[in-house]
């Protein structure tokens, strides 16, 4: 009887809890929530709806995560006992929101990671908003090939430059182009020369690495790669100078300036695989040189929430950082619960909601 019943609500059919006998509609009430009736043992019943209330939970739960309000503020401004509102967040905190894809085709994708507890948390989004995330041991070519997969292919992707997003972009896509984030090269380039750098090498550097933010025609961008190219030739003794360990076995070269190659070679890296002006082949103001959008509308308020919200769980901070990227979806926290749709998953697991599409 009992395994008939349970195949039976595989089906959708509601079933009495007294005898297990099917129910049936039954009218409404003076309320106008449907009543049912089992015709075993003549009982009629106004069903529970689990979703609405898990729905409601949300919305209060959520005034509370995505603000700096402390738990000594609870009482005051819901009304409602610490201790209540605890047991209560209990349950949110097993909801798990994930963002659905939409598959449009998107002109541009700013790409990057941010590291919360020795965990890495990728993201992706337009210039306007959000469209997917990925949680991951680290920023590897793995798991930029699991984010990248999650959208379709665009035209323009700006990242900072790291070798992972850069190979995971090749293997995954062919058509993409790749724009440099330049505010990124010129923190790589004064954290290897410093803000102040006393050689003429290093000081021409950190000087054109300045200069790109000036760039807005290809005719300039023509005159800044003549110049870098120049000044590398005038310095490549030095750039490129190494020396080697006295232990014959050991042939590896250690160069006479590490910092100094290193700077130079990173910019003409970008600049030789066509990853600085790739912005200006499109209308202005259509492909960002930054991902300050990324950085600091996203990236920077998720840390400002785990500092709030400190002494969460781990698994506890995740589901914070997804309702905060909710929050900044195309869709946005109002659209999001008003057309949310709940997944069952196993008992004792989060149950993950998302946008009914």
């Amino acid at each position: 009887m009992k395994n008939d019943i349970e195949n039976k609500r595989k089906n959708g059919n509601r079933y009495c809890k007294i005898c297990g006998e099917k129910l049936y509609k039954n009218g409404h009430d003076r309320y106008g929530k449907q009543r049912w009736i089992c015709k075993g043992c003549k009982k009629t019943m106004r069903l529970k709806d689990d979703r609405q209330e898990k729905i409601k939970l949300v919305r209060t739960c959520l005034e509370w995560i995505l603000t700096k309000l402390s738990a000594k503020n609870i009482e005051k401004f819901y009304g409602i006992s610490r201790s209540t509102f605890y047991r209560k967040k209990k349950q949110f905190f097993k909801i798990l929101p994930e963002l659905a894809s939409t598959g449009e085709v998107y002109d541009c994708v700013l790409v990057d990671g941010t590291h919360v507890k020795n965990v890495a948390f990728l993201i992706a989004k337009t210039p306007e908003f959000v469209i997917s995330s990925v949680w991951s041991e680290g920023e590897t070519v793995e798991a930029y090939e699991v984010l990248l997969g999650t959208f379709p292919e665009p035209r323009v992707i700006v990242c900072d430059g790291g070798q992972a997003i850069d190979r995971a972009i090749n293997k995954t896509y062919e058509k993409t182009r790749i724009q440099r984030c330049f505010v990124h090269l010129l923190r790589y380039v004064r954290t290897r020369v410093s803000i102040n750098p006393k050689t003429p090498g290093r000081r021409c550097i950190l000087k054109l690495t300045k200069q790109l933010f000036n760039v807005k025609t290809k005719e300039e961008a023509e005159k800044w790669n003549q110049d870098f190219d120049r000044l590398y030739n005038h310095y490549k003794k030095q750039i490129n100078a190494f020396h080697k360990s006295d232990n014959p076995n050991i042939k590896k070269k250690y160069w006479d300036d590490r910092q100094l190659h290193y700077s130079w070679n990173h910019i003409k890296y970008a600049k030789d695989k066509s990853y600085l002006w790739t912005f200006l082949d499109f209308p202005k103001g259509k492909i960002p040189r930054n991902t300050n959008s990324l950085e600091g509308g996203v990236n920077s308020n998720l840390k400002q929430l785990n500092f709030c919200h400190r002494g969460m769980r781990a698994d506890e901070e995740r589901i914070m950082f997804g309702w905060d990227l909710v929050r900044k979806s195309e869709f946005g926290l109002d659209d999001f619960l008003n057309n949310i749709k709940i997944k069952k998953t196993p008992q004792g697991q989060p149950f993950t909601i998302t946008i009914d599409t």
